[in-house]
């Protein structure tokens, strides 16, 4: 399960975000108080989306490919943290949002937007692992990490960001794979579509190995305990056995799956 922490004060709404304006917030943790960044969502974009679930899901699945996430929990807005906001136009902002747990992630201090412009295939290959990144999008059904967004770096290492619009479409996804093709919104605008694309062909017979690896040992259990949190947190389990069958049809089918990957690149 993710840790719940109680926020203790505010200090401001990060511009840069999106759809939802993330808040960054201190966290009482065991160690003391942390920075977290905090999504603050609608209550109909939760019910739609099942944004928190989403996000929830992308931070654990992540690391089991290995990919590098910030340090996730669940933020509790309590009465007396409500207090600590200094602007009364942020309190009745707050007021009209989803009053269950938030989802947050430590703050990465020192990192920026990746930039498709700044950095080349070469110097991304060395921060991270892009073939296992575009392939776990693919597999989360993640359209949102395209161009230069959701993606945070420093120049030596980077981290996956947001993951709210995850599991999009599941139900068609298997068909698609049985059919050898699969839907070009989830992979035509990734964010290392270019490079994967432009490498040289004996990179691209070498891309989504370990990936494959990774997927044929996923343990979907390992999910249950977060299910079961978030539905004692007051979230719906509608999507719980959706995305339950969808990844283990994915596991049974990963070589498969790595293979359609490959042909979206060639």
């Amino acid at each position: 399960m993710l840790p719940v922490y109680k926020a203790v004060s505010f200090r401001n709404i990060l511009e840069k975000g999106a759809r939802t304006k993330p808040w960054l917030v201190f966290a009482k943790t065991e160690t003391g108080l942390k920075p977290y960044v905090v999504k603050v969502f609608d209550t109909q974009l939760i019910e739609f989306r099942d944004s928190v679930t989403n996000e929830v899901l992308g931070n654990i699945l992540a690391k089991e490919f290995d990919l590098p996430v910030a340090k996730a929990a669940l933020i509790d807005f309590s009465g007396d943290f409500i207090d600590t906001i200094p602007d009364f136009n942020l309190i009745d902002i707050l007021a009209l949002k989803d009053d269950r747990l938030k989802f947050g992630t430590e703050l990465l201090d020192g990192y920026i937007q990746f930039n498709r412009e700044i950095l080349t295939s070469a110097e991304a290959k060395k921060i991270i692992d892009i073939d296992t990144v575009f392939a776990f999008d693919n597999l989360i059904r993640n359209r949102d990490r395209g161009n230069s967004k959701n993606l945070l770096v420093n120049g030596y290492d980077a981290y996956l960001i947001d993951h709210e619009l995850g599991f999009e479409a599941i139900p068609n996804a298997v068909s698609e794979l049985m059919n050898w093709r699969w839907d070009t919104r989830f992979c035509q605008n990734h964010i290392f579509y270019p490079y994967l694309k432009h490498s040289f062909q004996k990179h691209k017979e070498e891309y989504f190995t370990v990936f494959e690896e990774y997927l044929r040992s996923l343990n979907v259990n390992i999910l249950d305990s977060y299910f079961r949190q978030l539905v004692a947190s007051g979230f719906s389990d509608k999507n719980h056995d959706s995305i339950r069958e969808y990844l283990a049809q994915m596991k049974l089918n990963s070589s498969n799956f790595t293979l359609v990957l490959r042909s979206i690149i060639f």
